[in-house]
């Protein structure tokens, strides 16, 4: 029940300091309006708790736990914070008199209304801005009559702070993703039953300095969760093609919808951070080298390699920004145009004891016969240059017609522009 306060009280501890009680444990108000008016304002303006009251034509109130950001007061009203003193007398008149006053918990709809999705929908549309953008975006917001905003809206600009953080993340989140491919989402992937010579693919394990060969797929199904599979030989031999395949059936086979794909650290370091590094999460590591022409480098470093190639133990690669983390039996295929010589003169150049150590964790196949035919690589390539072609008719624009230059020419050296010759004949 709403009572009139103590007009004494309340008039002996108000500072007319209108508009600075913003982030206050307790404030005051007074108010030349109708008792609603206020009541609405308090309600709209997220104060977590306040007791109002009727006074002669006006009313009055206390107000607590005020939002961190500046209030605007109502027309016709006078607030301010109370000094330490007067809020002592005031707590005291609430314990002995407290049928005087009437608290009221606000419901913060603007807070509660809004589910996690509703949320994330909402800063979307932000994501696509850069950094000045979006700043101007939330200038803009702020510029207009808060009547006419939308509640979404009002829900940004009274949470900008939280909303920039949140399209930062999202931000980085979609950079992090794309480098997963998911399987089930990507044509690319070339079909198990297109490759060729697989029968011919020979895994190496060296041990002791001598060398064990296996069937490669043998050697895919019983230990690529305790080895790394490294790719070694020249272009065009079908080594991602082939690495993309594996993964994608481990993938599948281990209930996991996407494996990682990468070419430098930094894209590990996203992946890892953003948590996609888990048990049973396939990584491509294409084009990889190691030395003294790694994409990092501590590429040339014993622990470096060592914790790259660890697939059956976590372990994290120390970065200048961030770890790299990986969990355990996360599998790892390696393709690079270095083949096995190449990667065990490199170890040579460790310890001994190191050596042995990556040795252990390691399986080479080398490539000596493409294993992708030729005829469904360029079936490949030439699907994606119709989508291409597609794309660009859609706006307008068409593929040059016969008889241009449509197509790759020889150019041959002997055939130049003579521009100085040229210019000295039209002075003639």
């Amino acid at each position: 029940m709403h009572t009139n306060l103590n007009k004494a009280s309340v008039n002996g501890f108000i500072s007319m300091k209108a508009g600075e009680f913003r982030n206050r444990k307790v404030a005051a108000i007074k108010h030349e309006g109708p008792l609603q008016d206020l009541r609405d304002w308090a309600a709209e303006s997220g104060i977590r708790s306040y007791c109002l009251a009727a006074v002669g034509s006006g009313c009055e109130g206390l107000l607590f736990d005020t939002p961190k950001s500046r209030l605007k007061q109502p027309a016709r009203s006078q607030a301010g914070v109370p000094s330490e003193r007067d809020v002592a007398a005031i707590l005291n008149k609430m314990q002995s008199e407290s049928e005087c006053f009437s608290t009221v918990k606000v419901v913060r709809k603007d807070f509660e209304a809004y589910s996690k999705e509703d949320i994330l929908e909402m800063a979307r549309p932000y994501v696509g801005m850069n950094g000045a953008e979006f700043q101007a975006e939330l200038i803009a917001i702020g510029t207009r009559d808060p009547r006419a905003l939308s509640r979404e809206e009002k829900f940004i600009l009274a949470n900008q702070t939280k909303i920039a953080k949140l399209r930062a993340a999202i931000l980085e989140l979609d950079l992090a993703k794309s480098y997963l491919v998911f399987p089930g989402q990507d044509d690319s992937i070339v079909k198990k039953s297109d490759f060729t010579n697989l029968e011919k693919l020979k895994t190496i394990k060296v041990v002791d300095g001598k060398k064990f060969g296996m069937a490669f797929e043998r050697a895919i199904l019983m230990f690529l969760e305790t080895c790394t599979f490294i790719f070694g030989g020249p272009n065009n031999m079908g080594k991602t093609p082939l690495a993309k395949r594996v993964a994608a059936d481990y993938a599948q086979a281990r209930g996991v919808s996407y494996f990682a794909m990468s070419s430098t650290v930094d894209s590990l370091r996203m992946l890892s951070v953003q948590g996609f590094f888990r048990p049973h999460t396939a990584v491509v590591l294409d084009e990889w080298r190691m030395g003294a022409d790694s994409q990092d480098s501590q590429g040339h470093k014993a622990d470096f390699i060592k914790c790259l190639t660890d697939v059956e133990s976590p372990g994290a690669v120390r970065l200048r920004y961030s770890d790299v983390r990986f969990a355990s039996l996360m599998p790892r295929i390696i393709t690079s145009q270095a083949r096995m010589k190449d990667w065990l003169e490199l170890l040579a150049k460790l310890d001994k004891a190191d050596a042995g150590a990556v040795l252990k964790r390691v399986i080479f196949v080398d490539f000596d016969e493409p294993v992708v035919p030729v005829k469904t690589a360029e079936a490949f390539r030439t699907q994606r240059a119709d989508n291409l072609q597609e794309a660009f008719k859609a706006i307008g624009m068409t593929v040059p017609a016969d008889g241009t230059l449509g197509g790759w020419v020889e150019v041959k050296d002997e055939v130049e522009v003579k521009v100085e010759a040229g210019a000295e004949a039209g002075k003639e």
